[in-house]
């Protein structure tokens, strides 16, 4: 999947997992960075009936908020 932010293409630096704060408007996230090395955070919101096993199904992947760090 590609990424990216107002144009900018980023790289995925791990994997999306649920380790996000507590009242946080988002459910998934990982960090990104681009050609330059500047650091993103990525942020998804996940299904409100998800309770599978199988993450490929948490969330709509294509639909996600970039934040520059």
């Amino acid at each position: 999947m590609n990424y990216n932010y107002k144009g900018i293409p980023l790289t995925l630096t791990q994997e999306a997992h649920q380790d996000v704060p507590l009242n946080a408007d988002y459910d998934w996230m990982a960090h990104a960075k681009d050609e330059q090395g500047n650091e993103y955070s990525v942020t998804w919101q996940q299904y409100e009936d998800f309770e599978a096993e199988d993450a490929s199904n948490a969330c709509d992947w294509d639909d996600y908020t970039v934040i520059k760090l």
